[in-house]
């Protein structure tokens, strides 16, 4: 048995549906950082590139919320690459979250090479790096909820409710009232000994 949905989608869809509309979804979380297109010039600012990363970080209120946004961005595209990457049963947590760090990397390194061509746009290498790092984080994330929820259902399946019968013959008062009853008649004799052995008052 697998282990419960982490999607809500999952109770709606079949596994192929779900998997065309996550692919769908990670595809738009990719593609929105390319607009406008009007910023498209089609040659090369080579020299816009920030190469190091965190070197010329600033701390203005519009760089941090670019930062936010981005951090934001590819954590949840890295928890839906997770459901979508090509995998195996076998596979495990650190090669899964590998693989979701790989597509990050391919995805952010794409889109800063289409900035490369564009007016008003910086490609930076810093993006590049809070990018891969937030969709790892939202890989390791997917794969936290995968193990809990798996356990969860381990533990289910070892330890089931049971239901409450009412037969009398499993009931605790009805043995310890047959107990009772079968040491009375293990003590039964040895009282009517004792009754015998007295003797009626007057008689010698």
């Amino acid at each position: 048995m697998e282990p419960r949905s982490i999607l809500a989608a999952d109770i709606l869809l079949t596994p192929m549906q779900r998997k065309g509309v996550l692919w769908c979804v990670v595809t738009a979380l990719f593609v929105t950082p390319l607009f406008p297109l009007s910023n498209f010039v089609g040659h090369p600012h080579w020299d816009a590139i920030r190469w190091i990363p965190f070197r010329d970080v600033s701390w203005s209120a519009n760089s941090l919320i670019d930062v936010a946004g981005n951090t934001a961005w590819f954590m949840i595209a890295g928890y839906l690459c997770y459901f979508i990457r090509p995998c195996k049963d076998a596979d495990s947590p650190c090669r899964s979250i590998a693989t979701v760090i790989a597509i990050a990397a391919i995805a952010s390194l794409t889109l800063e090479l289409f900035q490369v061509f564009c007016h008003n746009r910086v490609p930076s290498m810093t993006d590049v790096a809070c990018n891969v790092i937030c969709g790892g984080l939202g890989g390791l994330f997917a794969e936290r909820c995968r193990a809990y929820l798996a356990t969860a259902d381990h533990r289910t399946r070892r330890c089931p409710t049971h239901r409450v019968t009412a037969d009398p013959s499993s009931s605790g008062i009805d043995r310890l009232s047959r107990q009772g009853s079968h040491h009375h008649r293990i003590t039964e004799p040895h009282l009517t000994e004792r009754i015998h052995d007295v003797q009626p008052f007057g008689h010698s």
